[in-house]
């Protein structure tokens, strides 16, 4: 529990979900983080809502700042650069994580050599595939190639999904800022993990995706 890391919440008029999302993150197993949100001028209550967390724990913060509205991508390189700790790792506002999910990732990190712990690092998982109501529908949503590291695999599949990353410094690092040819941060962040890095895969599923109809 001495490994402290930070949870990127990026919202944006998530007023239906985020509460559950939220929650799922402090019922967690491991205490020891911080999650930053950030919400993207949400025309909504997300911020309303996230403020009155803040408010009731320490370890939850809400970024603001002047910025326009800057989309996803931008608002997750926004929290990036805010976070102050050796690993973080990505919210998206309508998922819900199993309750020892960053507990799976700190063991994850404790197995890595420290030769690999000194490379840009990044940790990704499966999840389950939910409707609206985070009733299951599949078991896994990334099929069993993410365990590959052939240049073939790697390179054309999009196997690395972004609500179930972390990421170390160094790739934090590597990475800002953005590109303006990033579409997708998630990509992004798999492929300079993959080529000048380290990239490890969780199989077991450590989050509920809920996808809308």
């Amino acid at each position: 529990n001495k490994m402290k890391l930070s949870v990127c919440l990026a919202a944006y008029n998530g007023e239906r979900y985020i509460e559950e999302q939220i929650d799922s993150i402090v019922n967690q197993t491991y205490k020891n983080w911080e999650l930053l949100i950030r919400d993207d001028k949400s025309s909504d209550k997300t911020l309303d809502i996230i403020k009155e967390y803040e408010k009731k724990d320490d370890r939850i913060k809400v970024l603001e700042d002047s910025k326009a509205n800057l989309g996803f991508v931008r608002n997750f390189e926004e929290l990036m650069s805010n976070s102050s700790n050796d690993f973080l790792m990505f919210s998206d506002q309508d998922d819900y994580w199993v309750e020892d999910k960053i507990e799976k990732y700190i063991e994850a990190i404790n197995e890595l050599s420290s030769k690999d712990l000194e490379k840009p690092l990044l940790i990704h998982s499966n999840s389950f595939v939910c409707d609206k109501e985070l009733n299951i529908k599949k078991e896994k949503f990334i099929n069993d190639c993410a365990k590959s590291s052939e240049f073939d695999v790697c390179f054309f599949n999009y196997i690395v999904q972004g609500s179930t990353v972390l990421i170390n410094r160094k790739l934090l690092e590597l990475s800002l800022p953005f590109s303006s040819n990033v579409t997708v941060h998630d990509r992004y962040l798999h492929l300079l993990a993959e080529f000048l890095g380290k990239r490890k895969f969780l199989s077991q599923s450590l989050m509920k995706y809920r996808q809308h109809e």
